[in-house]
């Protein structure tokens, strides 16, 4: 009987941990089952904003206010230019040296504009004075997935 009850807790604690991975019905982990090409992007001294150069389009990232102040509404303008169409997918942020969580921001742009605004909030680092944040936008270029990426400075060390 002991035999019956450790083998049924055994298949049960498998059971459980298979679906802890299984992705809940309607979310997405990522734009595309296969992992993105990661493009670095490369941002002015003063943090205006950040370029990149992905299939033939000219991509511009430009945080509002460009010094990243925590706890205060900000928004990400990115623009595209180019003959192809691309989409913004989401963007988000991390801490580059500690874990901060992932910090998501609302996309708002007009059918076919070459401009999408995200909008969200940053958390105050009450450790670190010197918080750099690792921005992350997906996007995709006819099909193909990107991770762009650029490195922020928070407000305290600009």
């Amino acid at each position: 009987m002991l035999k019956h009850r450790s083998l049924i807790c055994l298949l049960a604690y498998g059971f459980l941990l298979s679906a802890c991975d299984a992705p809940v019905i309607g979310e997405s982990n990522s734009i595309s089952k296969t992992n993105p090409i990661t493009i670095v992007m490369r941002c002015q001294p003063d943090q205006s904003f950040c370029t990149a150069n992905v299939a033939e389009q000219e991509i511009t990232l430009a945080p509002s206010p460009a010094n990243l102040p925590p706890m205060q509404n900000l928004s990400f303008q990115v623009k595209h230019r180019g003959q192809t169409h691309a989409t913004m997918t989401r963007l988000w942020l991390t801490g580059r040296d500690m874990f901060m969580g992932q910090h998501y921001f609302d996309a708002a742009n007009s059918a076919g504009s070459a401009v999408t605004q995200f909008r969200g909030m940053i958390p105050l680092c009450t450790q670190d004075a010197r918080m750099l944040w690792h921005v992350n936008l997906e996007m995709k270029i006819e099909g193909v997935s990107y991770l762009l990426q650029a490195e922020l400075k928070s407000s305290q060390n600009i």
